[in-house]
């Protein structure tokens, strides 16, 4: 099974944090970005002007 995956170090805190999800789903989750990027630029050229 393939696995999309990330991991941070909390030097403040002394310890890590990792996580990983199926990497079907990582993908699916990006499809929908150029929406939320297109919609958001939009809005912030409205407010903008």
């Amino acid at each position: 099974m393939m696995v999309v995956g990330a991991s941070r170090w909390l030097p403040q805190f002394g310890f890590g944090v990792a996580t990983q999800i199926d990497a079907a789903e990582g993908h699916r989750l990006l499809r929908g970005l150029p929406l939320v990027w297109a919609s958001f630029t939009a809005c912030w050229r409205k407010v903008a002007s």
